[in-house]
């Protein structure tokens, strides 16, 4: 069939008779126009979801995460962006700025005697995002094996602290200027207390327990992986070949 591409009343992809937004036929948009520069910006920004909650999705991580995760749980996702996809964009502009900026540079805490452990603090800072994305595992199964009576699989507690991940990569981006120019552990470990803070408050609001039984909870629920996973990333770092962070280093350089 011959398809007149400037015909509006017809699918430009199949040719059906198409008169509303999209094709009943093949389900193509219909309002397809020659590309143009706004396109391609159109093209960039909905391929991450920026025009599909991306930023509604940020703003209600600051104001009321607890509350928005929930409901995102429960059912009610118009308006919010794909946790996974937020996850990857805002650790990656995260690692960036952490990186760039060296941010975390001065601020090593001799706990243990474990070898090349200032290595180990440099590669956790440079690779922020990929450090905290292999966290989420361990700090997913210690809120689910702790709140199991709330009723909340492991992929949605999964799917919790993924948000809960990104809202502790935005309450970062907020510190890296304070932490640039200000660069004293004081400042550090404020942004700790901030984070942790943010991280109460989440758990808090999500699951809806104020009793004192249920505060000790959450603070479990954050202090055992916060422990555990230092010693995990440790491993993991520690592990791999040198070869690995020389060539991502090559990469980032």
């Amino acid at each position: 069939m011959s398809i007149d591409p400037t015909s509006k009343a017809h699918c430009k992809n199949c040719g059906n008779i198409a008169t509303e937004k999209f094709c009943p036929n093949c389900g193509q948009k219909t309002n397809t126009d020659r590309f143009e520069l706004r396109h391609i910006g159109h093209q960039i920004l909905d391929s991450i979801d920026f025009d599909r909650g991306f930023f509604h999705t940020l703003y209600l991580l600051l104001k009321q995460p607890g509350k928005a995760v929930r409901n995102f749980i429960l059912g009610s996702r118009v308006g919010f962006a794909n946790p996974f996809k937020l996850f990857l964009i805002v650790g990656a502009i995260t690692n960036f700025l952490t990186y760039e900026f060296d941010t975390f540079s001065h601020f090593v805490i001799d706990v243990t005697e474990l070898r090349d452990l200032e290595g180990y603090y440099r590669y956790s800072t440079k690779y922020f995002s990929f450090f905290t994305f292999t966290a989420i595992p361990l700090f997913s199964l210690c809120s689910w094996i702790i709140f199991y009576k709330k009723t909340y699989n492991l992929i949605e507690h999964y799917i919790l602290n993924l948000y809960i991940g990104v809202g502790q990569f935005l309450v970062l981006i907020i510190f890296i200027p304070i932490i640039h120019y200000f660069p004293v552990d004081e400042v550090t470990l404020f942004y700790g207390f901030i984070n942790a803070a943010y991280n109460t408050w989440v758990l808090t609001v999500f699951f809806q327990t104020y009793s004192v039984k249920g505060i000790v909870k959450i603070v479990l629920a954050i202090a055992i992986p916060s422990i555990a996973v230092f010693y995990y990333n440790y491993l993991i770092y520690s592990l791999s070949p040198q070869s690995l962070w020389a060539f991502l280093d090559r990469i980032l350089a």
